[in-house]
């Protein structure tokens, strides 16, 4: 098996693959690799998580999570009035760790009675202290959590953690030569404590490179090549661990974002041109091959759930066959940008009476190209709203000046409930009636401006000349489309954790087990895989799925990316063959070459209907098979 496996870790990260091949220096089998933080080292009156311990932890070892990392806080520690060393609750928690089988990642810390580790006697103490008692129990230990992220007027950060970070790897080096040391927990992705250190050889005094990033999955790359473009400049190298990572679930404030404008504004707008959204279907533009989606899974899982009988994802190359009678209204764009090559393709479809929708910015005001393999915008060359009979009034142009229309409107009109404020990080944009054709006219629904001028930011072009359908809009910018919710959190984690290992992570911590859920919108309270009292929310099931389909013993994953499709591929210490599949701009058909016997399941780790041909999404699905197979 094991031959079998190597054969196969070749194959993957042979020459021959040119789309992807690993960065860091990961082994090629993975070990223990799967972790989460989890405050059990802390009560803090009993909000945190050392009362519920071992509740915590009996779900770490049921859901097979090797790791938890906490804090080793000095206050908890340090001696009392009589001198006495407190390790009560340190080995109360190791008591726990050990009766469920997990390990353990100690945080080391930076202050102490408001002083940091460099300023006293205090620190060496500290680290002595711990490192004895804990000898041969914990054998990694991070030297403070993102010290790059501490600001100080009355001391100099950097070289004083590079002093700690010194004392930290000899004192413990001593204590035991097994120990394993990881730098602080980079935070700040410019890395320019990082810079600092590599200048001062800072690199001798870690054994493990330590990272924590919280961008979206498909962003993770640009950040690995940073630190992998230091370890080049400076010539270190050394396994790197991500042991923070992932994003919170937390409500996102209505008014913050275009819920409005679906759950209130465009119902009143389809009735002003006869549609009922109860019985309508609407179209939405999620086109994976592309790379271009007018909205995100968790928008149209907020804004559009109850508000129409159903919606539809489509590409942009199934616009131009869309039937007006059974998708009466496409949702093309919700942003300034727009792939223009396909901007003839939404006229014809408003030609034939569709009903089209815009809502942020001025529409269609960018370009969407690829250059060098990346979508760029780049401004969009001619008037191309006038092909839709639509046309702007930007407060920055001349004529606008002439009009004195104001970049941030005193005055709003709204027609109903709905409407959001401006600012000069979210100023306004007017659409008029310039290039109508007689029959056409310009419902507006928000008007905005001064005492001088008003316009309107939001409305519906109804069309009755040479167009024959309708343009629902609205002009806003600085809504939040970062949609949170338990599953895009779930949508999340195995993408994150594929990704990561792919590019020779060796281990990789969730950021955190248990949601505090103090308030709704507090994105720190959210950030768990279960929720306050213990029940499991949706991300809990995906990171058992992922688990489960990446055991350990596995071959570390090797990702392919075609455009926008992302293939993840391994094999299981079964001789089992895993594919996981994934695009996180939209929908696309993908056929399973060679694809006969095997099982395949979503990112739950629910069946799915065995087929040659699946559709994928950013919810990744997992092929399991007994040979070898190609996606397309």
């Amino acid at each position: 098996m094991v031959n079998k496996i190597s054969a196969f870790v070749i194959l993957l990260f042979g020459i021959h693959i040119v789309s992807y091949s690993q960065q860091f220096e990961g082994d090629l089998i993975l070990k223990e690799h799967f972790g989460c933080c989890s405050h059990i080292t802390r009560s803090y009156g009993g909000t945190l998580d050392y009362p519920i311990r071992d509740q915590e932890l009996s779900i770490f070892s049921e859901s097979k999570i090797n790791w938890c990392r906490s804090d080793l806080d000095s206050y908890t520690v340090m001696p009392d009035k009589t001198g006495n060393w407190r390790f009560e609750t340190f080995d109360s928690v190791l008591i726990s760790l050990k009766k469920y089988d997990v390990g353990f990642l100690p945080i080391l810390d930076r202050s102490y009675n408001g002083k940091f580790a460099w300023e006293g006697d205090w620190y060496e103490k500290y680290i002595t202290k711990v490192g004895e008692r804990y000898n041969n129990v914990f054998f990694y230990w991070e030297v403070m959590n993102e010290m790059d992220l501490v600001q100080s007027n009355k001391t100099d950060v950097y070289s004083g953690y590079l002093k700690s970070l010194e004392k930290t790897y000899n004192t413990l080096k001593q204590i035991n030569n097994k120990n394993q040391i990881l730098s602080t927990s980079f935070g700040n992705v410019d890395f320019k404590m990082l810079d600092y250190l590599c200048d001062n050889e800072g690199y001798k005094y870690w054994d493990i490179f330590n990272l924590h990033c919280y961008a979206s999955p498909e962003e993770l790359p640009k950040v690995f090549s940073k630190v992998k473009n230091r370890m080049d400049k400076y010539k270190w190298t050394a396994p790197v661990w991500l042991t923070e990572c992932g994003m919170s679930s937390a409500d996102v404030k209505g008014e913050a974002t275009n819920v409005g404008f679906f759950k209130e504004l465009l119902p009143v707008a389809t009735q002003k041109i006869g549609i009922n959204l109860e019985t309508t279907s609407i179209a939405v533009i999620r086109d994976g091959k592309c790379g271009y989606s007018a909205m995100t899974s968790s928008e149209m899982d907020r804004c559009l759930k109850d508000v129409c009988k159903n919606v539809i994802s489509v590409s942009l190359d199934m616009i131009k066959d869309l039937s007006i009678q059974s998708t009466p209204i496409l949702i093309v764009s919700g942003s300034e940008c727009f792939p223009m090559q396909y901007f003839d393709t939404v006229v014809d479809y408003v030609k034939k009476g569709g009903t089209i929708v815009l809502y942020q910015g001025v529409p269609f005001y960018y370009d969407l190209k690829k250059i060098n393999g990346t979508i760029s915008k780049v401004n969009s060359s001619g008037n191309k709203l006038s092909k839709l009979h639509m046309s702007s009034l930007l407060w920055w142009t001349q004529d606008a000046k002439k009009k004195d229309v104001p970049e941030v409107p005193t005055v709003i009109n709204p027609f109903c409930n709905y409407k959001w404020e401006f600012s000069k990080n979210a100023s306004a944009r007017y659409m008029t009636t310039t290039h109508l054709e007689e029959g056409d006219t310009l419902i507006s629904l928000i008007d905005a401006g001064n005492e001088k001028y008003i316009g309107s930011v939001a409305g519906i072009y109804k069309l009755n000349s040479t167009l024959k359908g309708n343009i629902i809009f609205q002009t806003r910018l600085g809504a939040n489309v970062n949609l949170r919710g338990e599953k895009e959190q779930a949508r999340r984690i195995p993408r994150i954790s594929l990704i990561s290992f792919a590019y020779g992570i060796n281990k990789v911590f969730l950021y955190n087990f248990r949601s505090r859920e103090d308030d709704l919108y507090d994105i720190e309270s959210h950030f768990g895989l279960v929720h306050k009292d213990l029940s499991p929310k949706l991300s809990l099931k995906a990171y058992q799925t992922i688990i489960n389909f990446l055991p350990e013993g596995s071959s570390r994953p090797k990702l392919e990316i075609n455009d926008h499709l992302y293939i993840a591929s391994w094999m299981l210490p079964n001789d089992d063959y895993i594919y996981a599949v994934w695009n996180p701009y939209g929908l696309q058909s993908v056929e399973l070459n060679g694809f006969r016997k095997g099982r395949i399941y979503n990112y739950l780790g629910e069946k799915v209907k065995k087929n040659k041909e699946i559709v994928v999404s950013d919810e990744v699905v997992y092929v399991v098979t007994n040979k070898p197979i190609s996606i397309e």
